[in-house]
Order: structure tokens, then sequence, then C-alpha cells
């Protein structure tokens, strides 16, 4: 709830430590599901021309045309009736063959979800701001999260060999959903603007990362080598450098 500025010695940013739609739609839960952007390219085909078209003389012009397929699919609770509908684009994804569309990646996704325990953790940052606790267990939390694939993932334990089989087949970058923005139904229900920072208390990042359905990315796909089990989802500790700025330096598991 706190929020110090640019003074913090610590930020925290949790994650999830994949982008990959078939791996975290699941932890969402489709009917939880709020809002979800997702895209896709695969390359078709490549007709290669060359000039002159003789196998006896050096060619001095190469000539490719490729064809690719964008798929985008944009869906909004609030825009679209019913259920994020997930098992249409599973079978999408079954169905088509050439070429082999393999996975979506997520760009975004928000979701809502109930947690006594977060609840009761907002309600004693209320009691400690002398003000009137307002949440239960039947208080609605909202989290969004974004793609993101910057080069500090690539130092992280566990991240690489999580997203290996995506990174040679599909072409995927290297990347992770951050969690980017927290809200109360407060704020759905009177419109009221909730400043409350998912970058400076790593008990409130833990508590919203929590509230995703863990088994959803299912465990034998995050059993790697050595029958290590990977959490599906981490918190990155940065310090702040002062000439440097925000370095990452380590991680903070999720218990």
């Amino acid at each position: 709830m706190k929020n110090y500025g640019d003074t913090r010695r610590y930020k925290y940013v949790g994650f999830i430590r994949t982008n990959s739609f078939l791996k975290t739609v699941d932890m969402f839960n489709p009917d939880r599901v709020m809002h979800m952007c997702i895209e896709r390219g695969v390359q078709k085909e490549v007709l290669r021309e060359v000039y002159p078209n003789d196998s006896l003389k050096a060619k001095w012009l190469v000539r490719d045309r490729r064809s690719i397929d964008n798929y985008v699919v944009e869906w909004d609770v609030k825009k679209n009736a019913g259920q994020f509908p997930a098992a249409l684009i599973k079978g999408l994804i079954a169905r088509t063959k050439d070429p082999p569309l393999g996975d979506f990646v997520v760009d975004n996704a928000r979701f809502v979800f109930d947690s006594q325990e977060l609840a009761d953790y907002l309600n004693a940052e209320l009691k400690a701001a002398k003000k009137r606790p307002c949440f239960s267990k039947s208080t609605r939390f909202y989290a969004t999260f974004e793609s993101n694939h910057s080069d500090d993932l690539r130092t992280l334990p566990f991240i690489q060999a999580l997203n290996a089989y995506e990174l040679e087949h599909y072409l995927f970058k290297l990347s992770s959903l951050d969690l980017v923005k927290f809200n109360t139904d407060r704020a759905e229900k009177y419109g009221e603007e909730e400043r409350i920072s998912v970058n400076d208390e790593v008990r409130l990042v833990k508590l919203v990362l929590k509230g995703l359905v863990w088994d959803g990315w299912p465990v034998p796909l995050r059993t790697l080598p050595g029958g290590i089990v990977a959490k599906p989802v981490s918190v990155r500790q940065y310090t702040n450098m002062e000439k440097k700025g925000w370095q990452l330096t380590g991680e903070v598991e999720v218990d």
C-alpha cells in the first residue's frame, strides 16, 4: 500500500515464468479472465528466386518471397459475452497444421480472484494507517500482467529451461508475464482511483501471485532435469544503485 517514490532502496516485480498461452491460460482460469490479448505469427512458405538461373554462374540477385500468417486475439469481458474462449483457441492451435500454429504469445492478461489472506493483509495495512478496514473474503481483486522480454531474464534460474521448447521450436523470445497493476472491486464499482503499488511490498506481490492457479501450468511441464520442480511464479528484486539506477539483484521465491 505504501508508495516511496524514487527514495526506495528495493523494488519487486512479480512474474509468471513464461508468456506461453498454453502454459498460462489455465493459471488465470478462463472463467476469471477479464481481458486477454494474444498473438502469433508463423511463416507459411518461402519462395526463392536467384539470378542468373544457371548453376555454373555466380548469383548476383536473390529474391525471397515470404508468406506469414498473423493471428491476433483480443478478448474483453465488457465487450464479448460469456467466458473467455480458451477451449476454442486450444482447438485452433491443435488443428492448424500447415504450418503448425504451436502456441500463442500472451501480450497481456487481466483476471479477477478472491483471497481471504490478501483481504486480511490489506485490512491490516489500513488499520496501521488508522483507516477503517473494508475488505472481506468476498472482495474481488483484479490483477494485470504484461509480457516482458528484458535481458534481465537471462540471468535468472529456471526460466530458460522452462521455455526451452518454445524458444527452439516456435522462436519465441525469452519472456515473462510481469504483474503491472492491482486493484480491488471498489475501483471497479465506484471508479475510485486506487494507488496500490505492485512494486513496493513483497508480501503484497506474493499474495497476488498466489491468487493464480499454479497447477494450471501442470507440474510435469515444470519438472526440470534432475527432478527439480520449478514454481510457475517468482519475484524479481531490484536494488537502487544510485548512479546506476535500478539493478536486478536476485529473486524471492513465493511460498
